[in-house]
């Protein structure tokens, strides 16, 4: 077989295992129901909000917030550490954001199931 015949056959090779790869990732994608958590607070460990807390106080971020609690102080303290990092400022506590105040992400997030 000549080389271009042999190239042009080992791409549709892959090409067709990848979309074989993707049918079988939509069709399981549809038959499994993730679930979501509307609430930040909801995949953060049980004294996680007041970790963050001193993190942020500790690295300058104060705020007046309610102690262990994700309030609107605590969201406005950690979208500041956001900006401060060059990090996309949302207010919701990430991994990247963690690490940033010098916390573990596995310290402070539920491991998902």
């Amino acid at each position: 077989m000549p080389r271009k015949a042999l190239r042009i056959a080992m791409l549709g090779l892959a090409l067709g295992g990848c979309l074989e790869d993707r049918d079988q990732a939509r069709q399981e994608a549809t038959q499994k129901p993730v679930e979501v958590a509307l609430d930040p607070e909801a995949l953060l460990q049980k004294g996680a909000v007041k970790r963050i807390q001193e993190a942020l106080a500790r690295n300058d971020f104060r705020e007046e917030w309610k102690e262990g609690v994700l309030d609107g102080p605590t969201s406005t303290a950690l979208r500041r550490a956001q900006k401060a990092h060059r990090l996309p400022a949302t207010g919701v506590p990430d991994a990247r954001t963690m690490e940033a105040l010098g916390l573990a992400p596995g310290d402070v997030f539920e491991r998902l199931k």
